[in-house]
């Protein structure tokens, strides 16, 4: 595994992009290059709640560029994509869905309805450690007074809402009512079975934080640096620890969330593992 800063190259992709555009250029890259038809992502039309989309060519990817806060069925359309005679698909998910797909690839038995998970041959993670219920675009569109909403980053304690006439603020705090309950027993906030895994620095909006996770993410992040597509940089020592310390806190939210409200069907944990958590023993 390698943590690095990246960022892409091509102006396009880079101005309608959120952050480093990294997503866009490598699923941009892979189809291109015709590693893979088509990239499953998400598209949202005018900043409304986002839906599947199978993107087959560069601009297709670029229309469906920036950052979405709530969640989209983006593996139901991987049938249709299979349906349409597409092989070889990159997709870009959340954590909860990458490890869906995996877990589809590693059955011995694949039911005919699994077999799309199959077909992809390239997963880009994001990195996630909630996502919002699609009630919430009614709400900011009464934050913003209905104005046209272009875009939405949440950097720390508070959302920045920017509109045709300039930008709101809305503390995070009122944001949390709308997160999806699932998302409080969600042990992975950084897909860590993607191949690679793509999140904001939360230091320089013109960058991305990359990790590589896999050595076909490695060959493909390879090639693109070669390409002269993408940049990467170290990524800075000092902030690596903070990276690290919020990865562990959602953890450990979890598993004492899972202890208060006895969600242990949920992990299938073992009686007596259960009840270690329970008593306070010793790290596991």
């Amino acid at each position: 595994m390698e943590v690095l800063y990246a960022r892409s190259l091509d102006k396009d992709i880079a101005q309608a992009s959120q952050y480093g555009g990294v997503v866009s250029c490598l699923a941009s890259y892979l189809v291109e290059s015709g590693v893979s038809q088509a990239a499953i992502l998400t598209k949202a039309d005018n900043y409304g709640p986002p839906k599947p989309f199978i993107a087959r060519t560069r601009e297709e990817i670029l229309s469906c560029a920036g950052s979405n806060y709530s969640a989209s069925p983006t593996l139901a359309i991987l049938n249709d994509g299979v349906r349409q005679g597409l092989d070889n698909l990159v997709t870009v998910g959340r954590p909860c869905q990458i490890l869906a797909i995996r877990k589809m690839q590693g059955l011995r038995e694949v039911p005919e309805h699994n077999l799309s998970a199959r077909k992809v041959n390239f997963c880009i993670g994001l990195f996630c450690f909630w996502s919002l219920e699609t009630e919430v675009y009614a709400f900011l569109q009464a934050k913003t007074g209905g104005k046209t909403i272009k875009k939405m980053d949440i950097p720390l304690n508070y959302a920045v809402v920017t509109t045709e006439e300039g930008e709101v603020q809305i503390p995070v705090d009122e944001l949390r009512s709308f997160i999806r309950p699932t998302c409080q027993r969600c042990f992975d906030p950084t897909a860590e079975f993607a191949d690679v895994s793509v999140g904001s620095t939360e230091d320089d909006p013109e960058w991305n934080t990359l990790i590589i996770r896999s050595l076909r993410g490695q060959e493909v992040v390879k090639k693109a640096l070669a390409a002269g597509i993408l940049e990467t940089k170290p990524y800075p020592s000092e902030r690596l620890p903070l990276l690290r310390s919020a990865v562990l806190n959602k953890k450990r939210r979890v598993l004492d969330g899972a202890v208060k409200d006895k969600g242990y069907g949920y992990w299938g944990l073992s009686p007596e593992y259960s009840k270690g958590i329970e008593e306070g023993g010793e790290e596991r």
